[in-house]
């Protein structure tokens, strides 16, 4: 599944749990239930967003994060939408978090993403081994080519939950550009964690926590995929 952004915004937090109007910059949502979440049209910049909002559709994804710890998010799937005129009321349902627990505290900045799914064919291995072979120089049938570009996509769908969901990576032009970016890295170093996972299917492949982030230079690619948490 691939996204295609609407609008982000930065909104800071209020701890008060009754739905109703949030104070200009603010955001709240029904806690514990963490079924409705409440916008003032004024974002933290104290830009009007109500033209955005009114864009939303049932079905988009919204990526809640926090600003100051990587792996604190939260995705939610739009239920439903409803104006009150100076501010805004999604109805929503949860459907993932990050590794890292912890709710926002009062007057926390949160950035959030507004997204919405597209439909996409799968990306291509061959196609991908292809643009990667030319960039190092090496035979379109080199066998390390492929199997640098199988890891890197086993790698990916693991750290953005893809595979559980039995989902493959869209074929976009970031996704290949990405994954010949990975590849590359995972081609000329064997000995990496990347290297290490073997071609797309193999049975010895168990997903795990690396010893680093392989995909850490091109979170940019992948982050946009995330459906739950994999590898970090």
């Amino acid at each position: 599944m691939a996204f295609d952004a609407v609008f982000s915004g930065l909104w800071l937090f209020g701890d008060n749990p009754v739905i109703t109007e949030p104070l200009p910059q603010n955001w709240r949502w029904n806690s514990p239930d963490y079924t409705r979440l409440a916008f003032n049209d004024l974002d933290y910049q104290m830009v009007d967003r109500s033209a955005d909002f009114v864009t939303l559709e049932v079905g988009d994804r919204i990526y809640l994060r926090s600003i100051a710890t990587i792996g604190n998010w939260a995705m939610f799937d739009l239920v439903a939408v409803t104006d009150h005129t100076t501010w805004f009321e999604l109805e929503v349902s949860v459907f993932g978090t990050g590794p890292v627990p912890g709710l926002p505290i009062n007057r926390q900045r949160c950035l959030f993403d507004f997204l919405r799914p597209v439909a996409v064919g799968a990306v291509d291995p061959d196609a991908v081994a292809a643009i990667l072979a030319g960039h190092l120089h090496r035979p379109v049938d080199d066998v390390a080519v492929a199997r640098a570009v199988d890891a890197a996509i086993v790698y990916v769908v693991t750290y953005t939950g893809l595979d559980a969901e039995g989902l493959g990576l869209p074929d976009d032009p970031l996704t290949v550009e990405g994954l010949v970016n990975l590849g590359e890295r995972i081609y000329l170093d064997p000995s990496s964690p990347g290297g290490q996972l073997g071609a797309v299917g193999d049975p010895s492949f168990v997903p795990m926590f690396s010893p680093e982030d392989l995909a850490a230079h091109n979170h940019h690619y992948w982050d946009r995929l995330i459906v739950s948490w994999g590898i970090a």
